[in-house]
This record gives structure tokens, C-alpha cells and sequence, in this order.
């Protein structure tokens, strides 16, 4: 756990729990529509339930249980995922971020790689919580040997690419299209960041 002040308020940065899985839900389902866009994952919250849903959502709660996690590491890494929250004041979700664990697809060793996704409370933007929780999800996964981490944005989400240029990520290549809101596609910036040089 990492404890951070921002604007005068204590934020705690802890590994998700079961208990509070429901709680990341409704911070995100509190999201403003734009905030909820800007995060292209969309596993979370009451929208879009349906089985890729619910196969998430298992994930998520064996992956809040620290040894059935480390099990799923070293046997079916492509089912982890690695999740944090930022609390204030130890009550309140203030942000989530995951890593979501694959084998590195360009490799023959047993390297692992991670896509991530961060979502914070419209309440709490713009006050350093996403570089704080972008910062304890990196250590993370030193910790976890994982060798590379991909983040993906909206290409107009400026805000995401400084935080994430700032985290130490690189602009790989621009994807047309990958995301959709509504009957539009939208292009993502992907970026990248190698973690264990030596993995």
C-alpha cells in the first residue's frame, strides 16, 4: 500500500479486495458519459452486461485474491489481471487501474506483457491521482517481472497522453477505428513502456 496527499486529501493506493469490487462498479457507474468513453475497457460498471461481462467480472474477483492470482500468473497468465484502487480518506474509490496480463505475443520465452486501463472519479481529476495510481501500477508489475505495458487512449484525449507520456510511455502507432461510441469510430493512441529489460 502507498499513501499520497493531493490538494490536502490522504489517498491510499492498495491492491483491489473482493469487498470492494461492487464499490469500483458504482464509481464507475457514477462516471460522466465522457469519462466513461475515455475509458476504453468498459468492463466495469451496470452497461454492457452480457457474457464477456461476466467472464471479466470472475476474473476481476479471482484476481482480487492474492494467491489464487499468483496461481493464475504462473499457470493461465492470459486470465490476470492485476487490480488497484485509490481510496480517500481510506472510504471513498477515488480511481481504479488494472493491468490486464498476456504472454507476450512476439516472443518464445515466458515473458508477459500488460495492457492497461485507468479510470478516475470526475471528482477527483485533474489532482495528480492518475499519475500517482499509473506510477504504483509500473512498480507493480517490476515486482511481477512483466517486461511491457500498453496503454491505449482516444487520440484527442490529450490529458491521457501527458499522463501517460509523463508515466514514461512512448507513441507506438495510432489504430483507426478501435473504439466506437454510439455509430462513430473513433482512432486510439496506443503507447508503450518497457518495464524489465532484463526479463
Amino acid at each position: 500500500m502507498r499513501e499520497v496527499t493531493l490538494e490536502d486529501k490522504l489517498y491510499s493506493i492498495e491492491e483491489l479486495t473482493v469487498p470492494r469490487i461492487w464499490a469500483v462498479h458504482k464509481m464507475y457507474d457514477r462516471l460522466s458519459t465522457e469519462s466513461k468513453f475515455l475509458f476504453l475497457p468498459g468492463f466495469l460498471g451496470s452497461e454492457g452486461i452480457g457474457i464477456r461481462w461476466f467472464l471479466l467480472q470472475i476474473c476481476l474477483l479471482l484476481c482480487s485474491i492474492k494467491s489464487v492470482r499468483r496461481l493464475l500468473l504462473l499457470v493461465v497468465p492470459q486470465f490476470v489481471i492485476l487490480p488497484l484502487v485509490a481510496m480517500k480518506e481510506r472510504k471513498e474509490i477515488a480511481g481504479f487501474t488494472y493491468l490486464r496480463v498476456y504472454p507476450h505475443k512476439l516472443s518464445n520465452e515466458r515473458r508477459l506483457t500488460a495492457d492497461l486501463g485507468i479510470a478516475i472519479a470526475d471528482s477527483h481529476q485533474g489532482k495528480g491521482l492518475g499519475f500517482e495510481l499509473t506510477r504504483a501500477v509500473i512498480d507493480w508489475a517490476k515486482e511481477q517481472s512483466l517486461s511491457e505495458i500498453t496503454a491505449y487512449c482516444l487520440v484527442d484525449n490529450t490529458r491521457a497522453i501527458q499522463l501517460f507520456r509523463k508515466s514514461g510511455f512512448s507513441e507506438t502507432r495510432i489504430i483507426r477505428g478501435r473504439a466506437t461510441r454510439g455509430m462513430t469510430k473513433h482512432d486510439v493512441q496506443e503507447m508503450k513502456l518497457a518495464v524489465n529489460n532484463d526479463v
